[in-house]
């Protein structure tokens, strides 16, 4: 074979070649080209489809084939083109490239030195890598998502496959499971672990939860469990499902699990403050509604007991209708009395308050109870000696103990312990935030305990309401701890009770200590059962309710004084003009119609500084309605009062005409 012929067997294989090279090439789904000098001397079709630019483009001796490569790349392109030119091998390695419309596109290169129509060149081989980067975001993301929504909605995580025959195997657990149940993850994978620490309480919760599952539901239980350390906390367990066959028979199921202990707390906490609160605004509507009552109460039997007296008056010794009219007024002071207790129950019965020692009152009432309670009921006291003083009503903080003794005693129909204690507390926050009631300071607290079975639940939370009792019919009018209740709110202070069924129960009675700076309230003077009569004074008697009306102004006109009668305010101020205020006492209920009886007084003292006054009224609260001046000369007598108490009132104001 001659020379020539070599050498054309030797162009054809390398037209052939090249021919290859050029079809690879044009058909490669990757961009190739070549770089020699800082120029692109060569391109494939896959560039001009994926970067937007023409093949002529490319190879135009002014193209800046850097504009290709992302701002932040460049300078790293530039130092590896470097590097290749200097003989060093390049791994390949990820950048982003700028189409010619100004879109992004991520790119895996692979570049090699070579030699290039006798110079070296940089032949490059690019893969787009756009999509499988935004799938690795995309899962990046769905992890860092899951990751972040598992610590934020539980605090450990499973999964397990199992089929609806109820066979099941545990793929996984991980999270804070040591913190919440005592145990590892590894340990907590075992069969039986996991429902060995279900309360027994929750079980049937946890069962319906396991069965819901199994039956191919998506399911949510809270529950309690009883960690290895032997404490009760409540979780939330979530879970959901997805079957692993077209028959539905197996299953693959996560689940979540959150503990839920301190939010359970606060629940319970929540419900407990509210049922409080509504008791609280139960009990408080009902001392309105009972205060109401008594006050209309209050001017019948104002009516019943002086009619009842004045017709005593009138009857001679051993007429046949004296006994029933003393039958008469002596259910008047039944009924008086009821409203009385109505009255303390709403915090609206009048006080005499004084520094009381409750150490001294708790030993003073010790001979008083001894025989209520009965021989098989044992008293003890235990006082303490540096109790503070309190500023009390002797009697009716006495009618609370009465109260809370006999309620006690009747709780111990077999004989028992009955145990009355004193002692100061200093109230604090905590105390305020649990009893609503309360409030901070120092108090005396009145302890009465007793043996006997203790109060229900459902008892405990009426039992300061008027007309509530759980005794007999006929052995209880349910009034007692609704008047101990009101009396002590009046004081200031409150009641609480502890009690458990079997246990016994305990009230607490707290008073506000006395702390210097209080005075008595000065009490009113009363005079004598002897020569109550008037001397022809002059009293404006204002009252709406007619039967009072009558029955006192007869009785002041009886007894020595001019009375004139108004049912209303108006009324009232028009008598006195016409009359050019020639009065020496005005007489006022403090409810009436259309003003209320202080402001009347207000208008009258504004004409006649010197005039006197009596308020009465069957719900005391109301005399706050509005303010009258502390130098004036007014006194109050609560309705219903008897004669002689108001023919006292009256001698106490206006003084005795004798002197």
């Amino acid at each position: 074979m001659n020379e020539l012929e070599t050498l054309r067997r030797k162009v054809s294989r390398l037209e052939e070649s090249e021919a290859l090279v050029r079809a690879i090439a044009e058909q490669s789904p990757n961009m190739i080209f070549v770089n020699a000098g800082g120029n692109i001397v060569f391109v494939n079709p896959r560039c001009e489809q994926l970067l937007g630019y023409t093949r002529e483009e490319f190879l135009s001796p002014g193209f800046d084939f850097m504009k290709l490569i992302a701002p932040e790349h460049r300078e790293r392109i530039r130092e590896n083109l470097g590097r290749h030119m200097s003989g060093e091998d390049i791994p390949p390695y990820e950048y982003s490239l700028v189409t010619k419309n100004g879109m992004r596109m991520e790119a895996l290169i692979n570049t090699k030195l070579i030699a290039f129509r006798g110079a070296p060149a940089i032949l490059g081989i690019v893969t787009d890598i756009t999509e499988r980067k935004g799938a690795e975001m995309a899962i990046r993301f769905s992890e860092d998502r899951y990751r972040a929504t598992t610590e934020l909605t539980s605090d450990f995580s499973y999964g397990f496959r199992a089929d609806t025959r109820g066979a099941f195997e545990i793929e996984w657990i991980g999270g804070a499971t040591r913190s919440i149940t005592g145990y590892t993850n590894q340990e907590l994978a075992r069969e039986g672990v996991w429902h060995g620490l279900i309360h027994p309480d929750d079980a049937v919760i946890a069962d319906q939860h396991r069965r819901g599952i199994l039956q191919g539901e998506s399911s949510m239980a809270e529950y309690r469990i009883v960690a290895k350390d032997g404490k009760v906390r409540w979780v939330r367990d979530q879970t959901r499902m997805k079957w692993l066959d077209k028959e539905h028979s197996r299953m693959r199921i996560w689940g979540a699990v959150q503990d839920i202990s301190d939010q359970k707390r606060a629940e319970r906490e929540k419900e407990r403050m509210e049922a409080q609160l509504r008791q609280a605004q139960k009990m408080e509507a009902v001392g309105r509604l009972a205060g109401g009552v008594a006050h209309d109460f209050n001017n019948l039997i104002t009516a019943i007991t002086g009619y009842s007296d004045i017709l005593l008056k009138e009857l001679k010794e051993g007429d046949p209708m004296r006994a029933d009219i003393m039958e008469i007024r002596q259910a008047g002071k039944r009924a008086a009395a009821l409203t009385r207790q109505l009255l303390a129950f709403s915090r609206n019965q009048p006080l005499e308050p004084h520094i009381v020692d409750l150490n001294g009152l708790v030993s003073g009432i010790e001979r008083m109870l001894k025989p209520i309670i009965g021989e098989d009921i044992e008293l003890v006291l235990d006082t303490a000696p540096d109790l503070a003083r309190v500023k009390a009503d002797t009697g009716q903080v006495e009618q609370v103990i009465m109260n809370l003794a006999v309620n006690a005693r009747d709780a111990m129909p077999g004989g028992g312990r009955l145990a009355i204690a004193t002692r100061n507390v200093h109230i604090g926050p905590h105390h305020v935030r649990v009893f609503p009631e309360s409030r901070q300071g120092l108090f005396a607290c009145l302890s009465i305990r007793d043996t006997g079975a203790g109060i229900p639940d459902t008892v405990r939370s009426h039992i300061f309401e008027p007309f509530f009792t759980t005794k007999e019919e006929g052995k209880g009018t349910g009034l007692g701890l609704s008047v101990a209740y009101g009396i002590i709110s009046q004081h200031g202070g409150w009641i609480n009770v502890y009690s458990e069924p079997g246990h016994g129960a305990e009230f607490k009675v707290y008073l506000p200590a006395f702390t210097m700076g209080e005075t008595d309230r000065d009490n009113a003077s009363k005079g004598t059962l002897a020569n109550l009569g008037g001397a022809g004074q002059s009293i404006l008697l204002v009252e709406d309710e007619d039967s009072v009306r009558l029955f006192a102004a007869r009785l002041l006109k009886d007894n020595g004084y001019r009375v004139c009668e108004a049912a209303s305010a108006r009324e009232a101020l028009d008598i006195y003009e016409k009359a050019g205020g020639a009065f020496d006492l005005l007489f006022t209920d403090i409810v009436l119609p259309d003003m209320p009886g202080p402001r009347l007084y207000n208008q009258l003292l504004e004409k006649n500084p010197s005039l006197k006054a009596v308020l009465t009224s069957g719900y005391s609260d109301e005399r706050s309605f509005e303010q009258i001046p502390g130098d004036s000369s007014h006194v109050f007598i609560q309705k219903p009062y008897l004669v002689e108490d108001l023919l006292k009132t009256m001698r106490g104001i206006l003084g005795d005409p004798s002197m």
